[in-house]
């Protein structure tokens, strides 16, 4: 048992590593997939009564608990809904301090809608010179006609992607600038979006940043399985 607990260790330790490696492989260079390291991972699931639930991971085993509480409920006025039932700790996968990260959950209302996941508040309560990539899993949501895909202007770039298995959809934001008031990432598709749309071409292989998702979701939510390892991206169309 001993033995199985330190290679589970040793398995998680790797796939952190991979997450916070800006080299990503070998797909299409256009995907931010593949060149934008995730600091920051949101795994965002509806609960039913109706609220969605969060659970925040921060790879950066300095990151300051304070600033994390700040960023939470700066989303909360932005969504003008205070974060419930808040609990910021820190977890870890190895003895080392440098395997540990920070971690956070709690419930909050409005960040995903029928037609509508608020992406630019996400960004607009995180993003900050110690978070250059933003990942976010919407669980269990399919992709609709008014899902963004890839968005990309001056300010920021954000890109999506169904999860296998349809387990939900995850998606890669990128900041620009650290003026987080030109943000400007509609909540749905429209007629800015597809004018501002860039082509993602098909990868070849598997996405990178699954590695991260399985990585921390194996630590803290035990939902996202290690089948992951062994799927391939399926990208909007």
């Amino acid at each position: 048992m001993a033995g199985n607990v330190n290679e589970m260790k040793r398995v998680l330790a790797l796939l952190l590593s991979v997450a916070a490696t800006v080299a990503f492989g070998q797909e299409s260079s256009t995907s931010i997939f593949n060149s934008v390291r995730t600091d920051i991972m949101i795994v965002a699931r509806e609960h039913t009564g109706g609220a969605d639930v969060l659970e925040v991971k921060v790879l950066d085993p300095n990151y300051k608990e304070a600033e994390l509480q700040r960023q939470i409920n700066l989303l909360g006025e932005i969504l003008k809904s205070p974060p419930r039932a808040l609990r910021i700790y820190r977890n870890r996968f190895g003895n080392q301090p440098s395997e540990q990260f920070l971690e956070a959950s709690f419930g909050v209302d409005g960040l995903a809608e029928p037609g509508k996941l608020r992406l630019n508040a996400i960004a607009q309560a995180f993003a900050s010179e110690q978070v250059q990539g933003i990942g976010v899993v919407f669980e269990n949501r399919a992709v609709d006609a008014t899902a963004i895909s890839v968005f990309r202007s001056e300010s920021i770039e954000v890109e999506g992607q169904r999860l296998p298995g349809s387990i939900g959809l995850e998606y890669r934001i990128h900041p620009l600038t650290t003026d987080t008031a030109k943000y400007d990432v509609p909540d749905a598709k429209n007629s800015r979006v597809e004018s501002s749309v860039a082509k993602v071409e098909p990868s070849r292989g598997l996405d990178p940043s699954i590695y991260a998702l399985i990585a921390v979701a194996a630590i803290a939510l035990g939902a996202l399985v290690y089948s992951f390892l062994r799927r391939g991206k399926s990208s909007f169309r």
